[in-house]
């Protein structure tokens, strides 16, 4: 397994854990009432439901660095991949028919 594929499946993973882990909030009984709570249901009372009923986290923004160094390295990867492979080839036909 390449390192781009290990990368796709800890993000897979990690985006996994973060949706549909049930309600973050149980209720004033179990949980109780925390200032937070009561400053994000006033703020808005539909986004207080879907953060903290249903459990729904927003997406994570796209950053253009980190996905611009991680399509870098799996190109050097790739080019290694390659380079080596060549390498291999010319080893044999040099060393074969040399």
């Amino acid at each position: 397994m390449n390192l781009a594929e290990k990368l796709k499946e800890q993000k897979a993973k990690s985006q996994e854990s973060k949706r549909g882990t049930g309600p973050l909030w149980k209720g004033p009984e179990v949980d109780g009432i925390t200032f937070s709570l009561l400053s994000r249901f006033i703020a808005c009372p539909e986004r207080f439901r879907i953060l903290v009923t249903e459990g729904l986290q927003p997406h994570d923004e796209f950053n253009h660095r980190i996905e611009y160094g991680n399509m870098w390295h799996t190109c050097e990867e790739a080019a290694l991949r390659v380079i080596g492979s060549m390498r291999e080839q010319i080893e044999v036909c040099f060393f074969g028919f040399g």
